[in-house]
């Protein structure tokens, strides 16, 4: 048999109750007038910011304008601090000048004395030698004049010497001039050599030096050639703690092996005019 189901019927539903519906007023205005106070607020902000960037650049402007014046006023003094320096080291510097050409024409003026001045010393060193020359020329030809009134078997043969011996105090040499005659009235060439010996003290003992041991280029010998007279000059450099006593001239005429030796004492050479 076929089962009968029964479905119960759904509630009713309710029925809505009607709402209360609040009609606002139309105001076609609110929308204009906001707009306008939102162009006007962003407007009154823009023209507030704007006016604050003008300020801030104004015063950022003036700020740099019042540091550029006062760079140039700094410039300004300085230029003018090293236009006053400039025209005092000016002056300085033509004083300088000035000072130092006088210096110049003192130093020149000084040099032209000193130059004078030598030149005079050395004329009269040269007079003075000159006029020792002529000494002992007109010696040797008045020695010649007596003697060719004298017989000629008392006249002296061959070479006769004579020594002027100085002392140089700042060298410590004793400048010597030998001068070499021929005493006769029928004179001839003669030629030869001829040494200076030293004979004197060294410690304690005797001794004779060679000339080659006492002149400074260690010279052997000299040689002369005369007709009359002949000088001959040198130094002589001796040894440290040598007491010379005498000097000896050799005297070796050309084809002659003795040798004439001519002494003189030395204490008596010192005391003779230096050179």
């Amino acid at each position: 048999m076929p089962e009968i189901f029964y479905r119960a019927p759904l509630p009713n539903k309710p029925k809505p109750t009607p709402s209360i519906i609040t009609i606002k007023t139309h105001r076609p205005w609110l929308c204009p007038v906001l707009f306008v106070l939102i162009v006007v607020v962003i407007g009154v902000g823009g023209l507030f910011l704007h006016n604050q960037s003008v300020q801030a650049i104004g015063q950022n402007n003036k700020t740099v304008i019042e540091e550029y014046w006062v760079e140039q006023e700094k410039t300004r003094q300085q230029l003018e601090q090293t236009r006053k320096n400039n025209a005092r080291l000016e002056t300085q510097n033509n004083e300088l000048h000035a000072e130092f050409s006088k210096l110049s024409l003192i130093v020149r003026t000084t040099q032209a004395d000193q130059e004078t001045y030598s030149k005079v010393l050395q004329s009269l060193s040269q007079l003075q030698k000159e006029n020792r020359d002529l000494k002992e020329e007109l010696g040797f030809y008045q020695h010649l004049l007596n003697q060719s009134q004298s017989s000629k078997s008392s006249m002296p043969k061959g070479v006769i010497a004579n020594v002027i011996l100085g002392i140089d105090d700042k060298g410590g040499q004793y400048p010597y001039k030998l001068v070499l005659t021929q005493w006769t009235v029928e004179p001839t060439v003669l030629e030869g050599t001829v040494q200076i010996d030293l004979l004197g003290k060294l410690n304690n003992q005797t001794k004779r030096l060679t000339m080659k041991q006492i002149t400074p280029n260690s010279i052997n010998t000299l040689t002369y050639k005369l007709t009359y007279f002949q000088r001959i000059e040198g130094d002589l450099q001796l040894p440290k703690e040598f007491i010379p006593l005498s000097l000896i001239v050799r005297l070796i005429s050309k084809g002659q092996k003795k040798a004439n030796e001519i002494r003189f004492k030395w204490k008596d050479l010192l005391k003779q005019e230096q050179l």
